[in-house]
């Protein structure tokens, strides 16, 4: 383990990519004395056309069983020991934020795509990305499970806190 208990948050969308970062997350941080955090979350699109019924509560439930099997199955490839579930309705950058402040995550792992596979980095994760609190791993589908020999750190020119890099160093 790399650093003394971690605390790593995971978007996931279900796709391989987002397993392949969870796996990553895993296999940089170590699968036993951390804590990782599987997050999924989702919109009603009903809310936006007053027409369609709402799918909340199915949605919900899809969404509870889809991470418990991803969960299921990221514990099995990795033994990963400490890993919590979190389903929550609402976009993706809010929620992360809220998450990272109330379970005190220091660092988003997440696929630099997800399922739709189209641009070089999606939507989700650039969003997150520009606006997420904490500092984001976007892991390549490519990217090998092994040590990290190199970091690209973007600067934005934005003031950046010491704790901020804690989890770099």
């Amino acid at each position: 383990s790399l650093v003394p208990m971690a605390n790593i948050l995971i978007p996931t969308d279900f796709s391989d990519n987002s397993m392949h970062a969870a796996e990553y997350a895993v296999k940089l941080f170590g699968a036993k004395g951390n804590s990782f955090v599987l997050l999924h979350t989702y919109i009603d699109v009903s809310v936006a056309d007053p027409v369609m019924p709402s799918m909340a509560r199915e949605m919900m439930v899809v969404s509870e069983e889809g991470l418990q099997d991803f969960a299921t199955r990221l514990i099995s490839r990795t033994g990963v020991e400490g890993v919590k579930q979190e389903v929550r309705y609402g976009f993706l950058e809010s929620v992360v934020n809220e998450i990272a402040a109330s379970a005190g995550c220091q660092l988003v792992v997440m696929g630099k795509r997800g399922k739709g596979g189209s641009a070089f980095f999606g939507s989700n994760t650039t969003r997150l990305i520009n606006r997420s609190h904490v500092p984001v791993l976007a892991v390549p589908e490519t990217a090998a499970l092994k040590k990290v020999e190199r970091i690209l750190l973007a600067d934005d020119h934005d003031d950046i806190l010491p704790s901020q890099l804690t989890i770099l160093k």
